[in-house]
């Protein structure tokens, strides 16, 4: 089933009209990027972030990082470190906020899908939220 995939896909890929203008009825943009800072060197390899204020963002390392959230400005300028108190930063792949304030860290990285100890921290100050799950499969 797996050669069948990659074989589709493939096929998809290579019969691609992959013009500039539309595709599958969605308009297609270009855009430029440029730098406009440096992450913190405490910050070696962003894999979530989330908005903390004006111009302001939470972010955190991916895995076997320390279980701390990273306060930046929109430069990269490091204003602030907050600990995840009973937290363990095994895969951290996404964080986000809800309209109270509470901060979600998403530790359910499973690139070989062999974890089974996926993880959601809800986090709110120093105070630390654990939310287990698993997939049915």
């Amino acid at each position: 089933m797996l050669k069948l995939y990659y074989l589709l896909f493939a096929l998809q890929t290579a019969t691609c009209n992959c013009s500039d203008e539309y595709k599958n009825g969605f308009e297609r943009v270009k855009h430029k990027t440029s730098a406009v800072g440096e992450m913190p060197i405490q910050v070696n390899e962003s894999s979530g972030l989330e908005m903390a204020g004006s111009n302001e963002f939470w972010t955190h390392n991916d895995s076997g990082g320390e279980a701390k959230l990273y306060k930046i400005t929109n430069e990269g300028k490091l204003l602030d470190s907050l600990e995840v108190n009973g937290a363990k930063n095994v895969d951290w792949e996404e964080i986000a906020r809800d309209d109270k304030g509470n901060l979600y860290i998403g530790d359910f990285g499973n690139n070989r899908q062999s974890r089974k100890d996926l993880t959601i921290y809800k986090v709110n100050g120093n105070k630390t939220e654990r939310i287990t799950f698993r997939y049915a499969d």
